[in-house]
């Protein structure tokens, strides 16, 4: 399944990626990130776009 949870600042769009669902014994379920951690680079970037964008006009420079 893919999903976007919240898993950076609520102020950008929070990547989606792949989780696994698995049962467990009895009636117990566990939702497992799938993706390796693609999310975190996705994230990384769309911080940097947002931060480009509202930082623009102010001098102020980001470095990479």
């Amino acid at each position: 399944m893919i999903l976007a949870p919240y898993r950076t600042f609520v102020e950008v769009k929070q990547p989606e990626s792949k989780f696994i669902f698995r049962m467990q014994s009895g009636p117990r379920g566990v939702i497992f990130e799938g993706d390796g951690g693609l999310w975190r680079v996705e994230a990384i970037k769309t911080i940097a776009k947002y931060l480009e964008e509202r930082l623009e006009g102010t001098g102020v420079v980001l470095l990479a």
